[in-house]
This record gives structure tokens, C-alpha cells and sequence, in this order.
């Protein structure tokens, strides 16, 4: 079930240590390159490790790290789109997640604050140790030993906050991208080609939906605010939250800084 949500995050992994690799040999321009470096591999480092304890069903686990990889990403998108940003967080101005929004949300090519808000809001809950979330281990009251993971989540929960996560490499990618484009399209004129290939994973909806009809509508889990397995494909099928305007934006501009590389370029496989 989970093989193609591994397969497309595996790209976008891959796709990021790509532009890694060329900013590698190529030195920051200035405070708000520097900035978006450091904010890029912060929010690889925590999507990268929080993903095997998704799969694995450690859901409660992994709340903390995916909260810092969203508000490292949040972060970083409004580094991108103004640097005075870049330059007050990196002489240690504290940012609050709520500001990011705010900002965010009036910018022409930010993200709406009430959806931010609301994947905000999905992260935090279970990254501090609130009564509902942290499991009654019952030790010594029948239970000799309840280290680990006890209890085993339904397929609707571990599938959301597969999509939520695939939302958050989506972002990162799309951002990332758009931000340095004036480097990649030279350097690199093959990268959208793969960039766009995650994008192109028609096969992920469908089998989706195929694990939905068959292991979770039966035993009777609805999808409740509409997020999870059928939004999982949907937003693979297009292009997800986080940087629809900023994607449509890159993608014109790269089209007329690349377009003669390209043209010459063998797409791979």
C-alpha cells in the first residue's frame, strides 16, 4: 500500500540532493542564499527521518519531527519570496509560525493562511503530551512491559498523514526549484525534466484508491474532513499545497532561460 507514496517522496529526496549537489560547487550570493541553504537541508533532514516512522505506524512519533519540517518550510517560503526575512531571522530574530502565516497569506505568490493554519494545527497536536494523545500503558496493571509501539493505527489515519507528508516534500521541491532556477537551468538543463516527473505518477491514484476500496471503506472509516486517501491522489495527481503559484511562475520563467538546452537535452528514462 504504501510503495508508491515511498516511490514519489523518493524522487523529490532524490530531486533535492540533486540541486544540493550543484549549490555545493556554487557559493551563496548573499544573506538570503545563505539562509535558504540551511533552511533546505533542515527541512530534508526531518521529512527524510520522519518518513520510515510513518510507514511503520509510529504516528505519534513522528508529529514532532514533520511539525519542524513544516515550520522550517513555511519559513523558508517566505525567505524566498522577501528577503528581509532571510536577513532578520539569520541575525536571530524569532519568527513565530503564526507571523509566517500572516505574511504568507498576503503575499501574490504565498499560501492561503487558513489552510497553513489548519496543517499547522495537525502537526502541533500531538507534538506535546496532551491527555487524549499520550496512550493509557496500563504497566503494572496488567501490562508487564509497554515500551514501543502498542496498538496498531487504522489504515485512514497512517494514509492522511501520508498525504500531509507528500504535501510537505511537494512544497519543499517546488519551492526550492523556483528560488534557484537562474542556477539550475544552466548547470543542469535536465533537472525539470525530473522535477516534473514525481508530478506525472498517474499510477498513485489509482492504486490508492484501490487500497481505500478494498482495506478501508469496508471496515467502515470514512475520510472525515475529506482529507486522506482519495486527497492523497488527488494532490498527486496535480500539484498539491504549497507553491501552485510559485510552480505556474518557475516553470514560465525556466521554460524561456532553458528552452535552447533543453531542445539539444536527451530526456531520461
Amino acid at each position: 500500500m504504501a510503495q508508491p507514496y515511498i516511490a514519489v517522496t523518493d524522487r523529490y529526496a532524490r530531486l533535492v540532493v540533486r540541486l544540493t549537489n550543484l549549490l555545493g560547487h556554487s557559493p551563496p550570493r548573499d544573506t538570503q542564499d545563505r539562509v535558504i541553504r540551511d533552511l533546505l537541508a533542515d527541512v530534508f533532514d526531518f521529512l527524510y527521518e520522519s518518513r520510515s516512522l510513518i510507514v511503520g505506524g509510529k504516528l505519534t512519533v513522528a508529529y514532532p519531527l514533520a511539525r519542524r519540517a513544516y515550520e522550517s518550510l513555511s519559513l523558508l517560503h517566505l525567505c524566498v519570496l522577501d528577503s528581509s526575512w532571510a536577513t532578520k531571522w539569520e541575525r536571530g530574530k524569532q519568527i513565530g509560525n503564526a507571523e509566517v502565516r500572516r505574511q504568507l497569506g498576503r503575499h501574490p505568490l504565498g499560501e492561503s493562511e487558513a489552510e497553513l493554519k489548519d496543517l499547522y494545527a495537525f502537526f502541533s497536536e500531538a507534538s506535546h503530551p496532551n491527555r487524549e494523545l499520550v496512550a493509557a500503558r496500563f504497566l503494572g496493571e496488567g501490562n508487564e512491559f509497554v515500551l514501543g509501539l502498542i496498538g496498531k493505527p487504522e489504515l485512514f489515519l497512517v494514509v492522511d498523514y501520508c498525504a500531509k507528508h507528500l504535501d510537505l516534500w511537494h512544497w519543499l521541491a517546488v519551492t526550492v526549484s523556483y528560488f534557484y532556477r537562474d542556477i539550475i537551468g544552466p548547470t543542469d538543463p535536465e533537472y525539470f525534466d525530473e522535477y516534473q516527473r514525481p508530478l506525472r505518477w498517474a499510477l498513485l491514484g489509482p492504486r490508492i484508491d484501490t487500497v481505500y476500496a478494498k482495506r478501508v471503506r469496508p471496515h467502515g472509516v470514512g475520510t472525515g474532513s475529506g482529507r486522506g486517501a482519495r486527497l492523497l491522489a488527488r494532490r498527486c495527481r496535480t500539484t498539491g499545497r504549497g507553491g501552485e503559484k510559485l510552480r505556474r511562475t518557475a516553470l514560465a520563467k525556466l521554460k524561456r532561460t532553458v528552452t535552447p538546452v533543453f531542445a539539444s537535452a536527451t530526456p531520461q528514462a
